[in-house]
């Protein structure tokens, strides 16, 4: 739950709804989360690398590119 964040993510403010991204289901947004993943910005910093093992580790390698390119337009439009 939100109380076994590491403090580190508190200034960052509250963890972004993941879900608006084509294809995360609560139990991806968890994964995303475990994964130390809690923004947009977070996934608009990955390479391709980096996005393909995480999109690995959640079971979904082939939207891993997607989601980067989504949360770099989220991240857009909020800065």
């Amino acid at each position: 739950g939100l109380h076994d964040q590491p403090l580190a993510l508190a200034d960052r403010g509250v963890a972004a709804d993941l879900k608006k991204l084509t294809g995360v289901s609560g139990a991806i947004e968890k994964k995303f989360n475990d994964l130390g993943i809690f923004h947009y910005w977070q996934l608009a910093e990955l390479d391709h690398a980096t996005a393909h093992k995480i999109g690995e580790e959640v079971g979904l390698p082939s939207r891993a590119d997607g989601w980067v390119a989504q949360a770099k337009a989220m991240t857009a439009e909020t800065e």
